[in-house]
């Protein structure tokens, strides 16, 4: 089944309700509704634009990216799940997991491999 991409580019409020995304207007419009099973991206296109936490905790759960845009329209965020087969949850799943020791030895021993490539770096170049 074809996902719907819904871009967002005025103010407003979304919400959900029923597994129904729910864009409320500040103006006099009348309010608009999606179901979230039929989404695939939302675009929030406006700095004036409010979500609550639980429309995007559906969308993550439902699969549906949401990207943010800056003031030139541009994408600068994107929120997507974080669970499932992703290599990325994978990943930060083992670093919220790991010890306090040994995430301290772990930043010592990055920082001591930076400091080396910045000093063969500045051999190199001189």
């Amino acid at each position: 089944m074809i996902k719907r991409i819904v871009e967002i580019s005025s103010e407003c409020y979304v919400s959900m309700k029923n597994n129904q995304m729910i864009i409320d207007y500040s103006n006099e419009r009348e309010s608009a509704s999606a179901p979230i099973e039929d989404l695939g991206v939302v675009v929030l296109d406006n700095k004036e634009i409010t979500c609550t936490s639980s429309f995007l905790d559906l969308c993550a759960k439902m699969n549906v990216a949401v990207i943010v845009c800056d003031d030139r329209h541009l994408p600068s965020g994107l929120f997507f799940a974080n669970s499932g087969n992703s290599l990325h949850g994978m990943y930060v799943n083992m670093q919220s997991n790991l010890s306090i020791p040994l995430k301290r030895k772990s930043g010592r021993v990055l920082f001591r491999e930076r400091l080396k490539i910045r000093h063969l770096f500045y051999k190199i170049l001189n």
